[in-house]
């Protein structure tokens, strides 16, 4: 299996003002999941779709997910490399895992992890 990038997330201190500003440029489809989180359904029939997220620091910032079979295996693999672990493995729900890294340059990375359902 390759890893497809299969998720994008951007936040802001303000996140409703980046949800509005999203629905207003693109159209896209946006739900709240959460106090603080907004799905986004980009509506293009292909690609992938994301999220918007607060900010927990104030600061901005932006995120892709890679799909990993082995998310645990990855992340050690990431430190090894020289990154730094954020956070994961975490439960997102019975069958899905996520985590985080941050690469040698101080990019942030997160990978996921869908087991069967």
């Amino acid at each position: 299996m390759g890893n497809p990038v299969v998720h994008f997330e951007v936040g802001s201190a303000d996140h409703q003002r980046l949800v509005a500003f999203y629905a207003a440029l693109f159209g896209w489809g946006l739900r709240e999941v959460s106090e603080g989180y907004t799905l986004i359904d980009t509506c293009g029939g292909g690609g992938l779709n994301g999220g918007v997220g607060r900010s927990n620091t104030g600061e901005p910032w932006a995120t892709f997910y890679v799909e990993v079979d082995d998310l645990q295996g990855t992340l050690e693999r990431a430190e090894a490399l020289g990154g730094a672990r954020e956070y994961g493995p975490s439960p997102v729900d019975d069958h899905t895992e996520t985590g985080a890294f941050r690469d040698p340059a101080g990019n942030r990375f997160g990978v996921y992890r869908h087991g069967p359902h």
